[in-house]
C-alpha cells in the first residue's frame, strides 16, 4: 500500500486549498483528472504528488471512485487501471506536479511540470 496519492493543485493560484484526491480519468480521449468523492465529478488537469498518513489501498481508491463511472465501465479493468495508476505515481517525488499526458490502451503516462 503507497501512501503517494495526487491532490488537485490550480497553477495560476498554487496556495489555493482544493480539498480531495485525484484519479486519472478512465477515458482513452479526455487528459484530466477527477476529483475523488466530489458531488459533480470535477475535473482537474494537473496534480500533485503529496504523502497521506495511513496509506491509500487501490480498493480504497475503487470505493470512492464517481459511482457513475462504475456503470459505464468493466470495473475488472478499471482495478487494473487504478493498479497502474498507484505504481506510476509511487515513480514521482513528493511535491512534484503533474499532468496527464496519455493513456494509451489503459496504460497511464504522466508528464511532470517543469517550473520555468
Amino acid at each position: 500500500m503507497s501512501r503517494k496519492i495526487l491532490i488537485p493543485i490550480d497553477l495560476a493560484k498554487p496556495k489555493k486549498n482544493i480539498l480531495g484526491y485525484l484519479y486519472p480519468s478512465y477515458n482513452e480521449i479526455t487528459k484530466e483528472f477527477v476529483l475523488i468523492n466530489s458531488e459533480d465529478s470535477k475535473k482537474y488537469s494537473y496534480g500533485m504528488v503529496v504523502l497521506v498518513g495511513g496509506g491509500v489501498s487501490v480498493n480504497d481508491l475503487f470505493s470512492l471512485v464517481d459511482k457513475s463511472q462504475l456503470s459505464k465501465v468493466n470495473q475488472k479493468e478499471l482495478l487494473g487501471f487504478l493498479i497502474d495508476f498507484k505504481c506510476v505515481i509511487s515513480e514521482f517525488k513528493v511535491g512534484d506536479k503533474i499532468m496527464l499526458d496519455k493513456t494509451i490502451g489503459k496504460k497511464i503516462k504522466f508528464k511532470k511540470i517543469v517550473k520555468s
